[in-house]
């Protein structure tokens, strides 16, 4: 403005008329404006690149880059520390391919045994790689009580159950229960069947599973076929169950008995003993205690009371 008031006291001086005066000034105030907005448009771009200032972004503690590491492990990867652009240390996740070599079962054996040595159980497991390892764990129960043992027992038996004991890997007594397998009605029948026609007797008994079961036994009182030859003066008497009589080395009975009557010659004959017939007795020799019947049909052998002794009988024939 000081400059315009002076041109315009110089043009004043130069008495030139007043409209050439005023076209002066207002010349001079549009240089003026247009060198003021030169000016301010070079000061703008400078104002536009400033950036604020930011705050700098704290580092992780050690702490918590362990963490980072672990995480990584657990995944089943390496783990890499690097600087970002913060100039803070940073830890990521690193897939690696590895050949994956599954242990053997001598070395699951021989780490199971390590475990025993050290008072611990184990356990295998498999490892994310599908692997199976073994570890040792704490003992978590000890052997069984007689009274678990027992109310074990009475759960198979509540069942309708047959059980069993053994023992464990820890050298603990178990016990379990086994499913029944017992023959059926037409099976005891069938055996019952077998039994009779091998002229022996059928019995039934329980066994350790709970089952019915039918077996064969020989009747104490079963007929016994004997035959008679007489041979010179002698009577020979010879059975089936490897009994032999011969009258000529007979030693009389203490017992005197008495026969229903005369036996044919060379005629075969049942057999019925007080006492169980006695397989290979002393050759030509019958046991002076022992007693037996002789007659032709088995309904026949309590006919005749009390007997005279056969070494009666046998001296009464040959008379």
């Amino acid at each position: 403005m000081k400059l315009l008031k002076a041109n315009e006291k110089g043009l004043e001086k130069l008495a030139l008329p007043k409209k050439i005066i005023v076209f002066l000034i207002a010349s001079l105030v549009l240089i003026q404006i247009a060198a003021a907005q030169v000016e301010v448009s070079h000061i703008s771009p400078t104002i536009q690149k400033v950036k604020p200032v930011q705050m700098p972004i704290p580092c992780k503690e050690e702490m918590d880059l362990w963490k980072d590491m672990e995480a990584c492990k657990k995944q089943g990867m390496d783990y890499q520390v690097y600087i970002d652009q913060n100039r803070c240390k940073q830890v990521r996740c690193v897939k690696t391919e590895k050949a994956v070599t599954c242990p053997s079962d001598q070395e699951l054996e021989r780490k199971a045994q390590e475990c025993k040595a050290k008072n611990l159980d184990y356990e295998r497991y498999s490892d994310r790689n599908q692997c199976t390892q073994v570890k040792c764990t704490e003992k978590q129960t000890p052997c069984l009580t007689a009274h678990e043992l027992e109310q074990r027992r009475l759960k198979c038996k509540a069942a309708d159950k047959s059980y069993e004991y053994y023992a464990d890997d820890n050298g603990c007594r178990q016990i379990k229960c086994l499913e029944k397998n017992c023959p059926t009605k037409e099976q005891l029948e069938e055996r019952e069947r077998k039994c009779k026609e091998m002229e022996l007797e059928p019995y039934s008994y329980t066994d350790s599973r709970g089952c019915r079961m039918v077996d064969c036994k020989e009747s104490p009182q079963a007929a016994v076929h004997c035959k008679k030859t007489i041979e010179g003066r002698c009577t020979i008497i010879r059975c089936e169950d490897g009994y032999t009589f011969n009258s000529c080395t007979f030693s009389p009975a203490r017992e005197p008995m008495k026969i229903a009557e005369k036996m044919p010659e060379k005629e075969e004959m049942p057999v019925k003993r007080i006492q169980p017939a006695r397989i290979q007795q002393a050759p030509q020799q019958a046991p002076p205690s022992e007693k037996i019947m002789i007659y032709k049909q088995p309904e026949q052998a309590n006919k005749g009371g009390v007997l005279d002794s056969i070494g009666n009988f046998f001296k009464g024939m040959f008379k």
